[in-house]
């Protein structure tokens, strides 16, 4: 049996911050731990387990530079860095120390390691009337992982033993009865007053040749029974005493997430807003029903905090995409606030719009002109409108999705079904006039010939050719090359929908990329950080058409959104955003395939690293997700089976999220057929939205 002490070790401790490095006897805290438990028998090897926190390199430093095994996990979640740490240096039977237990004694350690292998347990340590500061407890590797996959409350996840210690009809605990009445003392390090006494007990005992004992320290307290005083008003186990008085509150299990504010909200919005919210894709049915927290109280970076105060980090959607620099950026929120100061909208034009004309035709120069519109679809319609406008046709060939107006949802009068192969499945067209059948056709992505083949005849009705040049996949340059001519050829304009594209892989268009220009772009989402803003780019050719048709609207004119747009541009270019936005898509798709196949999932990833998906392979798919995002709740994380980066998340923020991401995914695995699912599946396309 391999038999690994696993130290424990962080800098934040608030009562005490620092404190595993701070000096005893010239070394540090930490040192001493390490330096004690090297003389047990029975250990083989010593692993400093510390977070991927930044506050933590200093203990990273300090283990590289003395040569000791060091692994980085989870800051929040200890249980799953004490299982991680053990997987990786392959345990059997884990020892549990603390770094805060400079005086561990390795006479006790092996005692309890002994009484462990002893017997057939699965949890083996000391009884309660040891000092505090011998603190140490030995698991079985398989006892270890039953708590890592089940433990839910936050003082289990944030403590290693109490799954094990509270479900005793579970596990096999047993203890070891070596001391009596020396409960009272306190030799750990947790606040200002152990760390003289620990210094007094150093300064007197510590010798480099020889090491000191339990016995030792108290025939120091018999001589000196002053040192009791120093500490003895401080409650043992306060740390964990306190997570416990928080499980009711901060724990993030199923019933919790069911009962929280924001799915109770949610039900009342039903009673009074149709559908439920504005926007088909923040409907909770889209991820967990009667489980997502549907409301966010703040957002800040990549973190968004619930109705209850609960933080998640937002490793899904990022506000549908359009949050491409973080949640509340604050250069674009401060250009934003200072157009505030200065008032939204007056008798006049704001300047930002021809300025914000100059910045996207520089990056754009094949385009000549500009108009703005507040949001996606109606900047399509806008588009859709000015094609007509200049080629005085009526009917639209497309691909790919293109929002909820008109002109779109026009394909499904003749079949309503012609809209279910272009991503959004279910939409109705109920509302829209009959008179428009016919108006807009549908043809398969990179299917030039079945594009020719329902454009045969219908050559001069043709306005406009509209797709999403990149959406999945990178856009096959033959594939944009052909439409080019086509468009070319008929007469018809070519749009690019850029709405979901746009500054996702490069500034302004993906299409740029590619060296193949169309006649119309449209940008919006990501354009000005989650600002309401949209842009039609064009040709001075065909934008010209809009002067003879009406496109006109009192906000349009307002300053916020153009403020806005302007400054996440200049942060997008000064900051390279889309190294990072590619290098952060890239890594999220290696965690979903590492983690599948360490665990036996089977799943299909897709997408551009900045448009990035995955999809279980199995009978159950819909559950599995549904599954997958409770979990992920769970676990502190807005999680989903997409993935949109912004330039927030960071590397510690990804450490996070692979050992969330590994430990659902092991969960998953073992319940393929999903009988642990008691809410209903998420919704996979437009459904119909009743109040209960």
């Amino acid at each position: 049996m391999t038999v690994i002490a696993i130290i424990q070790a962080r800098m934040s401790s608030t009562r005490l911050p620092g404190k595993v490095l701070l000096p005893l006897a010239n070394k540090p805290v930490l040192a001493h731990v390490v330096e004690r438990l090297s003389y047990s028998r029975l250990i083989e090897k010593i692993v400093v387990a510390t977070s991927i926190d930044s506050i933590d390199d200093s203990i990273a430093d300090f283990c590289h530079e003395n040569h000791i095994l060091c692994f980085r996990g989870s800051l929040k979640d200890v249980l799953d860095r004490y299982y991680q740490s053990a997987k990786q240096y392959n345990a059997s039977t884990v020892v549990r120390i603390t770094a805060d237990c400079p005086v561990i004694d390795p006479v006790v350690v092996d005692a309890v390691i002994t009484g462990f292998l002893s017997g057939n347990y699965d949890l083996f340590g000391l009884d309660g009337e040891f000092p505090d500061g011998l603190d140490c407890t030995v698991f079985s590797m398989l006892a270890l992982k039953q708590a890592w996959l089940n433990a839910k409350l936050k003082s289990e996840r944030e403590h290693v033993g109490p799954y094990l210690e509270n479900n005793p009809q579970l596990f096999n605990n047993g203890s070891l009865k070596i001391f009596k009445g020396l409960q009272h003392h306190r030799w750990t390090l947790d606040e200002p007053e152990d760390y003289l006494l620990l210094t007094e007990i150093f300064e007197t005992l510590h010798n480099p040749n020889s090491l000191f004992l339990t016995h030792d320290i108290l025939q120091l307290i018999q001589k000196k029974p002053e040192l009791l005083t120093l500490n003895q008003d401080i409650v043992r186990n306060e740390g964990y005493l306190k997570s416990i008085q928080n499980d009711g509150v901060l724990m993030t299990d199923l019933e919790t997430l069911k009962n929280s504010q924001g799915p109770k909200l949610y039900q009342r919005a039903k009673e009074l807003i149709p559908g439920g919210t504005q926007l088909l894709s923040k409907r909770p049915e889209m991820f967990a029903p009667d489980i997502w927290p549907a409301y966010y109280s703040k957002a800040k970076g990549c973190r968004v905090w619930d109705l209850d105060g609960r933080e998640f980090i937002d490793i899904s959607i990022m506000a549908v995409g359009a949050c491409i620099l973080g949640y509340a950026d604050d250069d674009v929120d401060g250009a934003v606030i200072e157009a505030i100061q200065k008032g939204v909208n007056s008798t006049l034009n704001c300047p930002e719009e021809v300025e914000l004309a100059e910045a996207l035709i520089e990056l754009h120069p094949w385009f000549g002109m500009v108009r703005y519109a507040r949001s996606g679809g109606e900047a399509l319609s806008v588009a859709v409108r000015i094609a007509r406008a200049k080629t005085k046709r009526e009917k639209v060939l497309f691909s790919g999705y293109h929002g909820w107006t008109d002109w779109y949802l026009a394909a499904n009068l003749q079949d309503e079904k012609a809209l279910d192969g272009q991503l959004m499945p279910g939409l109705e067209p109920n509302g829209v006039p009959r008179g428009l059948a016919g108006t807009a056709i549908p043809f398969n992505f990179n299917d030039i010939e079945s594009l020719r083949e329902t454009l045969r005849g219908k050559e001069s009705e043709i306005a406009a050719i509209i797709i999403e040049p990149s959406r999945g996949e990178e856009a096959p340059d033959d594939y944009l090359k052909t439409l080019r001519e086509i468009a070319s050829e008929i007469g018809a304009v070519l749009i690019f929908d850029e709405i979901t594209s746009g500054y996702r892989m490069c500034a302004g268009g993906i299409h740029r990329r590619y060296g193949i220009y169309p006649d119309i772009a449209v940008f919006a989402k990501s354009m000005a950080n989650g600002y309401a803003m949209s842009a039609i780019l064009g040709t001075e050719d065909v934008m010209q058409a809009a002067q003879s048709t009406f496109i006109s609207s009192t906000n349009w004119t307002e300053k916020i959104g153009p403020t806005a747009a302007l400054a996440t541009l200049k942060k997008y270019q000064s900051e390279q955003a889309e190294k990072h936005l590619i290098t952060t898509g890239n890594r999220v798709k290696e965690i979903w395939r590492t983690a599948a196949i360490a665990n036996g999932l089977e799943i299909n990833v897709t997408g551009l690293p900045s448009l990035a998906a995955f999809a279980f392979k199995a009978r159950h798919p819909l559950e599995l997700n549904t599954r997958f995002t409770i979990e992920m709740l769970e676990e502190g994380f807005l999680g989903f089976r997409q993935f949109k980066p912004s330039l927030a998340h960071n590397s510690n923020d990804l450490r996070l999220y692979e050992l969330a991401v590994s430990r659902v995914f092991g969960l998953l695995a073992g319940d393929l057929e999903c009988t642990n699912l008691d809410t209903p599946k998420h919704h996979s396309g437009f459904q119909r939205i009743t109040k209960e």
